[in-house]
């Protein structure tokens, strides 16, 4: 390449690298861009790209406690081919609660808190002090292009969460973020308090939880208070750990107090259903019992499944698209909603899988609000969310269910069931 070439291309990509340059420091000297221009209240902020699979930023989040102070890890993913560190500039807040609309602190994230990171995911490490007034985190992701931007919550301190345990679950050495692992998988456990020395203790529950009651039933799945415990076992400490048996495992430091970390033990596959039987059960949204007790009395099990889903959808094709739309509702219900259970079996996974990703979710400390525009016939819809304080889970919520609800499952169910599932990939 002769050099007078090669000397404008190397001009070129400077001032595009100081173009990039000048705006994130104009944007940390004005504060006008990263933190003047954004909603302020984080209870009207639209958060339904929490739930869009094509969403451009993800966020995964595990809280430990330790020595009087928070240590929130979370996770960024953003879409394939987006990198984070020259498109977003990430900045977090403490505030009060969710109804502040200024922060008691706030501060941009460096780049140094990472940990972990490789081409679209990075894993950072930040430090709160406990504080009576601090109710919770907000993590800002500021798009420098398009100037879009995305809030997460992480809750911290309210009535409604328990009080965060000092156990860090650890896969490959870093923070494991779900609240399952599979029957492979191999784990350790650490103290996020490094002064804490010993072991740490198990209760496995070998329970069986039922699915979602429809939204108008007057007689929801309750959550079972009093669960039997099957076992209790010590754990090591910075040891490989691997759960033999399929459940839900508690493992505390401390059996008198609440706080612990819960995981559900899944087989290989979840949060993808493989097995027939695991194929069979998320149809109880949309079949009658006669039609499960059928497949699941059958002798060819898979030859019953297909003849299942050809009779609603008409032809092959169309069986397999059908097919195709449910189970990966069923799969994003699973990564989205599993706490103590299956996430396909919670209210917002039964929710999730029929309507699909809500167009507008709003969300406070104790609710949280799914809306939906209008599918069909079906005119514009909501549904509210109560969380529940639950020791296997932070993030347990609860529909509130009402008999208006009725014509519309109904009607929603009747659309699977003929096919229709071309207008619910709209939503």
């Amino acid at each position: 390449m002769p050099a007078g070439e090669c000397s404008a291309i190397t001009m070129k990509r400077l001032f595009r690298m100081a173009g990039k340059f000048l705006v994130i420091i104009f944007c940390l000297l004005t504060g006008g861009y990263a933190f003047g221009q954004q909603e302020k209240s984080f209870v009207r902020k639209n958060l339904a790209y929490y739930y869009y699979p094509g969403a451009e930023i993800r966020l995964d989040y595990h809280v430990a406690w330790a020595a009087q102070r928070y240590v929130v890890y979370f996770r960024a993913t953003t879409l394939e081919g987006i990198e984070l560190r020259n498109n977003y500039l990430l900045t977090y807040e403490l505030r009060k609660d969710y109804q502040a609309e200024e922060a008691e602190f706030r501060d941009t994230i460096s780049y140094s808190d990472v940990i972990y990171r490789n081409k679209n995911q990075f894993v950072f490490r930040l430090r709160a002090e406990a504080s009576s007034g601090i109710g919770m985190m907000l993590i800002r992701f500021e798009n420098l292009h398009n100037r879009r931007e995305y809030l997460f919550d992480i809750p911290l301190k309210n009535d409604f969460i328990m009080p965060y345990s000092g156990i860090i679950v650890r896969k490959d050495g870093l923070p494991h973020f779900r609240p399952f692992v599979n029957e492979r998988d191999t784990f350790a456990l650490s103290f996020a308090d490094t002064a804490s020395t010993g072991e740490a203790y198990c209760y496995y529950y070998q329970t069986d939880f039922k699915p979602a009651s429809p939204p108008m039933s007057q007689q929801p799945a309750k959550v079972q208070e009093n669960l039997r415990i099957d076992s209790l076992f010590a754990l090591p400490v910075d040891e490989k750990i691997r759960f033999d048996k399929q459940g839900l495992y508690l493992i505390q430091e401390d059996t008198t107090s609440v706080e612990g970390i819960s995981l559900l033990a899944t087989d290989r596959f979840f949060p993808r259903v493989v097995e027939i039987e695991d194929v069979i059960e998320p149809l109880i949204y949309i079949s009658t019992r006669a039609e499960r007790e059928k497949l699941s009395s059958a002798d060819n099990k898979k030859a019953a499944l297909d003849r299942f889903w050809l009779n609603l959808s008409g032809n092959a094709q169309s069986a397999k698209n059908l097919i195709k739309q449910y189970y990966q509702r069923v799969r994003e219900a699973n990564a989205y909603f599993t706490n103590y259970k299956e996430g396909w079996k919670t209210d917002m996974g039964m929710i999730y899988i029929l309507f699909g990703p809500p167009d507008e979710v709003y969300r406070d400390e104790e609710k949280e609000e799914w809306r939906y525009d209008k599918i069909y016939d079906i005119p514009p819809l909501s549904f509210s969310f109560v969380k529940i304080k639950n020791i296997f889970a932070q993030n347990h919520y609860s529909l509130i269910r009402s008999a208006d609800y009725e014509r519309h499952w109904y009607r929603i169910v009747d659309m699977w069931r003929k096919g229709r599932f071309s207008g619910l990939e709209a939503n």
